[in-house]
């Protein structure tokens, strides 16, 4: 208990404390020499082991050596630094044999231990990055996949809105057109049929321009549906199968105009 009490007083006396600040002095610029790629010099490495023979190996400056460590801008160096002063350090106690380098051993140690560190600690940093960089540009690709599908969407959207007032107008269309033929043609008919005192001249050609209205209404309607198709991508089956049968009944409608129109029944 006094040896121990009388290490820790030691340790905390004034004049310890600057023997141990100017150790860590020392080693720290030595250190920042070899990470920087200078070359040490025999009398820099003996006047550092010859404070650490000052200094109580039970009081090693952990936190200084970390310190040191972690504040370097580069680690380059430091694997020959380790084998060398180990053999500067063998040299230095194998001609000072009243020497002992058991603080100096702790301190190489130590900053072995907080090499290591910074090398696991930067290398997960490193991982964590790029899983995060990587995670950032895979969110930044989504967003612009939505972004592009939103404006598609949008797109498609204006376009079936315009398509569907289009098809609504040519609907329209159709109606008026259809029954508006129909009361053309009513009329025109209905006039032939009852006009008994008219010449035959003139019925035939109602009933021609009966018929040229009905090839007219179906050309309209035909134009109509074919836009439909094309808004709607879609094939209505217009052929010339399903065509023959009005365009011949208005051409029988002319012919017979025709035929009445000369007198001919």
């Amino acid at each position: 208990m006094a040896s121990a009490r009388k290490k820790s007083l030691s340790y905390l006396e004034k004049d310890h404390l600057t023997t141990r600040t100017n150790f860590v002095t020392n080693y720290e610029t030595i250190i920042k020499d070899i990470s920087n790629g200078k070359k040490i010099e025999k009398d820099r490495y003996n006047d550092l082991f010859n404070t650490s023979q000052t200094l109580d190996s039970s009081f090693i400056p952990y936190s200084e050596i970390t310190r040191i460590i972690y504040s370097l801008d580069s680690m380059d160096g430091l694997d020959l630094f380790y084998p060398e002063i180990e053999k500067r350090l063998l040299d230095y106690l194998t001609s000072h044999e009243d020497m002992h380098g058991t603080f100096m051993v702790k301190v190489i140690e130590h900053t072995k231990l907080a090499s290591k560190q910074y090398d696991n600690l930067y290398a997960r940093s490193e991982n964590e990055i790029q899983n995060l960089t990587t995670n950032a540009q895979k969110l930044m690709e989504q967003q612009n996949y939505i972004n592009n599908s939103y404006e598609e969407i949008k797109a498609e959207n204006q376009h079936l809105s315009s398509n569907l007032i289009t098809i609504l107008g040519i609907f329209t269309a159709i109606t008026f057109a259809i029954f508006g033929g129909l009361q053309l043609l009513g009329n025109v008919f209905g006039k032939a049929i009852s006009s008994k005192g008219t010449s035959h001249f003139l019925v035939g050609n109602s009933i021609v321009l009966g018929g040229i209205f009905i090839l007219a209404i179906y050309a309209i309607m035909l134009i109509l549906f074919e836009g439909i198709g094309k808004l709607t991508k879609q094939n209505i089956g217009l052929s010339i199968k399903t065509m023959w049968l009005p365009i011949t009944i208005a051409i029988l409608i002319v012919v017979a105009g025709l035929t009445y129109s000369h007198n001919m029944f």
